[in-house]
């Protein structure tokens, strides 16, 4: 129903680790460093900051580089997308970028390639990045379409394979989404190409009333998609709460049948409680409401915490045999404390979406589709998961007691913990460059099944901001 990614299983690296050769019958191993655990950081062979797997970054903390989101790119280059503030430029303001790594971490090309004509990006207000698949790149970020103007919008752009600027794609400011009212802003969080060319961005829309599931669509060529959502291409839900909504779409996923799922979290009622959702599109766009009973709202799916509590979807996902997996934080039912949680759950096409595989072997057993976290285990949110070709999953984790400390961790099928794989913490921000706090936003693989984390850095003295990649080890090999 769904396609997924696959890795070959080979291996690329800047100098030799370990190699054995048979010389008359007698074997020779020649090796420049030591083995190394699945899920340690890998500094031997990846960058060259201090040792420390990190990959190389520019000194130039004027440029103010925020990453919204990043990937990998099918001959494991990483590209990172999202804003920087172009210092020295005319006109001056915040722009979209991007920033290229090598596939051993060196930066190959550090480029603040700008739309001219786009200097009014809101730097801390979500984004995304995807590949089409002749390698042209596609970011979105909430933008500012006048000068005088206060609401942000859904606002795209595209660079070429060769990470130069697409000019012929639609200028930014005729390829937005506005906002349902005309003092709501609008925060694209997610986007997906489409087999046919078509670009659909999704987020969270807001008006007087509260924040709407929302979605728009453009052409191959940027302009907007009049036959999706009417002549602004734009798409919007009923909330979940209609007195009071706040409803966010975090993810897309496109199944082969041309359905878009829309996934997310939504206020349930008007306690305020979150709980994961999913809305469903057709191919034209039209809301299919068959999947959330015959209402234009997304369908509110089980709770992940326990008791009433909050669940926060941060990411989602669909395996190779379509089932979908929904990742973020819950509070525990016995404490406060935030754990990281998953909710797996079968095709929506199947009988009943809610009999996915069970997560059994959960570290907090629940005998159903959830994976909870116990509180005693610490405060951590899973940022973005990955799902290996192997079925086991890797989640982003962020330190919920930290303001940049993060670990990547690796579940089995069954919701418990990969015991092989290692899993120490790690800072965005260890590179010394003035900064004082990390974010991580991104995870990726590379055709060697090494696993990279994406982040950046920010505040601090010098308020600087800079893009940062970290590689770690995914077999017990160089």
């Amino acid at each position: 129903m769904f396609s997924t990614l696959s890795f070959a299983n080979h291996s690329m690296h800047r100098g030799l680790r370990c190699i054995g050769a048979i010389l008359g019958g007698l074997a020779v191993f020649c090796t420049t460093g030591s083995w190394a655990q699945p899920g340690q950081p890998d500094t031997a062979t990846y960058g060259n900051i201090d040792g420390s797997a990190y990959g190389q970054f520019p000194a130039i903390a004027q440029q103010q580089f925020r990453t919204q989101d990043a990937i990998v790119l099918p001959d494991d280059r990483v590209v990172a997308g999202g804003t920087c503030t172009a210092v020295g430029a005319s006109p001056a303001g915040t722009r979209f970028c991007i920033a290229v790594w090598s596939f051993d971490g060196l930066l190959t090309v550090a480029l603040y390639v700008h739309s001219t004509s786009v200097n009014r990006v809101s730097a801390a207000a979500g984004g995304a990045i995807a590949q089409q698949p002749d390698g042209k790149i596609v970011v979105t970020a909430p933008c500012i379409a006048t000068s005088l103007g206060t609401v942000n919008q859904f606002c795209t752009v595209r660079f070429n394979a060769d990470f130069t600027s697409d000019t012929g794609f639609a200028p930014p400011f005729g390829a937005i989404a506005p906002s349902p009212s005309t003092n709501g802003d609008s925060y694209p969080n997610a986007i997906a190409i489409q087999p046919d060319g078509k670009i659909i961005v999704a987020g969270q829309c807001n008006d007087s009333s509260g924040t709407w599931f929302c979605a728009a669509r453009l052409l191959p060529n940027g302009n907007a998609d009049s036959t999706f959502g009417g002549s602004n291409s734009l798409r919007t839900f009923v909330g979940v709460n209609s007195t009071s909504s706040a409803d966010r779409v975090k993810r897309i996923a496109l199944s082969t049948n041309g359905k878009i799922y829309l996934g997310g979290d939504c206020k349930q009622d008007i306690t305020g409680l979150f709980r994961a959702c999913v809305a469903r599109l057709n191919a034209d766009g039209s809301i299919d409401q068959a999947l959330s009973g015959n209402t234009p709202k997304p369908l509110i799916l089980p709770q992940m915490s326990g008791g009433s509590a909050n669940d926060a979807v941060s990411d989602m996902v669909v395996q190779a045999n379509g089932e979908f997996v929904f990742a973020g934080a819950c509070t525990n039912a016995s404490s406060t404390t935030r754990v990281p949680c998953a909710l797996r759950l079968a095709a929506p096409d199947a009988v009943q979406f809610y009999s996915g595989t069970q997560y059994l072997g959960a570290r907090a057993s629940t005998g159903s589709y959830i994976l909870r976290e116990p509180a005693a285990d610490g405060a951590f949110s899973i940022q973005r998961i990955l799902m290996q070709p192997d079925g086991k999953m890797l989640a982003l984790l962020k330190d919920q007691a930290s303001n940049s400390l993060y670990r990547v961790r690796r579940y089995n099928e069954d919701g418990s913990r990969d015991a092989n794989w290692a899993e120490p913490a790690f800072d965005f921000n260890a590179v010394a460059d003035g900064a004082s706090s990390a974010t991580g936003v991104a995870l990726g693989q590379q055709r060697s099944g090494k696993v990279m984390a994406m982040g950046f850095t920010g505040g601090g003295t010098s308020g600087a901001g800079q893009a940062r990649v970290i590689r770690f080890q995914n077999r017990t090999n160089p």
